[in-house]
């Protein structure tokens, strides 16, 4: 399948161009596309004076919510470094793209190996085996059944190359998310993201507890993890809802604790 067929494939129909990515795990175009898309759009935006006002005001509003406090000396040198737009549009692409990607790859790999480890020696305890008798002769490898990738099904067959196609073609939907946020951020004067949660409860006090956790709540971020989802449930042949769930539960968690951080410090939004 083509590059730009998977990247689309990835927003309207996941599954099957996940299962497709499965059984050609082709990862470094579609990571290299992202990365281009995301700091292409990051560097035109702040490479206007309404995006640079934004981003400093971004840096005063983040340490301001943690209760710091930004004396001139460094309010100064928060302005230089904001004129520096495309050089912190690659970096800070290039942290949550490819580094972001690779990480989250390993991490994924190395939980869902153990996982599966862990469920092969709960449902075949160890046995004695006969003289002369090998295990593997006594217990032939069950066939695999229709619409189910081999490579699944077969201990150690997803590798890590597996895993990371799949995390970096989800990564298609946060280029998609900094595509349409780069034109309402230089129409609203703000790097704060339009699309969370707390757009739908605006009535809220911003430096409240709910507002501050609705307000880390990306709805983007929210697909993205759906689609990485079933990108795990077709890797890994485990019910895709069920891992949504878990992941969504995880992004909730790390989002309470982000919220009372900023809600101890003190600080305000």
């Amino acid at each position: 399948m083509p590059l730009f067929a998977r990247a689309l494939g990835i927003i309207h129909s996941p599954r099957a161009t996940l299962e497709a990515v499965a059984r050609a795990p082709l990862w470094a175009g579609v990571l290299v596309l992202t990365f281009a898309v995301t700091t292409g759009c990051t560097a035109i935006l702040l490479e206007t004076d309404v995006g640079q006002l934004a981003l400093l005001d971004q840096w005063e509003r983040t340490a301001s919510a943690f209760g710091q406090d930004i004396d001139d000396i460094q309010y100064a040198a928060m302005e230089d470094a904001s004129q520096n737009g495309v050089v912190y549009a690659a970096v800070s692409s290039f942290v949550s793209g490819p580094l972001f990607t690779v990480g989250l790859s390993v991490a994924c790999f190395v939980v869902f190996r153990a996982s599966r480890a862990a469920g092969r020696v709960a449902k075949r305890p160890d046995e004695p085996v006969l003289a002369g008798r090998s295990v593997s002769a006594d217990r032939p490898d069950p066939p695999v059944l229709a619409g189910r990738s081999a490579f699944a099904d077969r201990a150690g067959a997803v590798t890590y190359r597996h895993v990371l196609a799949v995390v970096a073609h989800a990564g298609v939907i946060l280029a998609l998310r900094q595509v349409i946020a780069v034109p309402l951020a230089y129409a609203r004067e703000t790097l704060a993201s339009p699309m969370t949660m707390g757009m739908f409860f605006g009535m809220l006090d911003e430096a409240s507890l709910p507002a501050r956790f609705l307000g880390i709540i990306d709805l983007f971020v929210l697909w993205w993890i759906m689609v990485l989802a079933v990108g795990m449930s077709v890797l890994y042949q485990r019910p895709a809802r069920r891992l949504a769930a878990v992941f969504v539960g995880a992004y909730l968690a790390l989002a309470v604790v982000l919220a009372v951080a900023m809600a101890v410090t003190g600080g305000t939004v």
